[in-house]
């Protein structure tokens, strides 16, 4: 099977930013850069094999898909993706849920 190229669009850093700090914090809140280092390479590759299939088709536009995550450093996030005229994913936005203490308390009650 042909791995599809993933691109990530300028829009997706900048909800990727609005999410994360730039820098973990001292309480643990993850960084931009440990969800990019982290979190998304592993998605990065199933969205390259298979996108359809690890992926659901939005409508009414047919033309957006979601896929959605669960991380070790995250409770849950959303990709916002569309497949470009080259064949490629392009990964346009991103919502994220709860980060691993959140997580945490959840699972604890505490």
């Amino acid at each position: 099977m042909t791995q599809r190229t993933v691109r990530f669009a300028a829009s997706f850093f900048r909800a990727l930013d609005a999410h994360f700090p730039e820098a973990r914090s001292a309480e643990g809140q993850p960084s931009a850069t440990d969800f990019l280092v982290f979190e998304l390479p592993p998605v990065r590759d199933l969205l390259a094999a298979d996108m359809e299939g690890n992926s659901l088709l939005v409508p009414p536009g047919d033309d957006i898909y979601v896929y959605v995550g669960s991380g070790v450093l995250v409770w849950r996030f959303v990709l916002y993706l569309t497949l470009a005229d080259d064949g490629a994913v392009e990964v346009l936005d991103i919502e994220v849920d709860g980060v691993d203490d959140e997580r945490t308390d959840t699972k604890t009650g505490s």
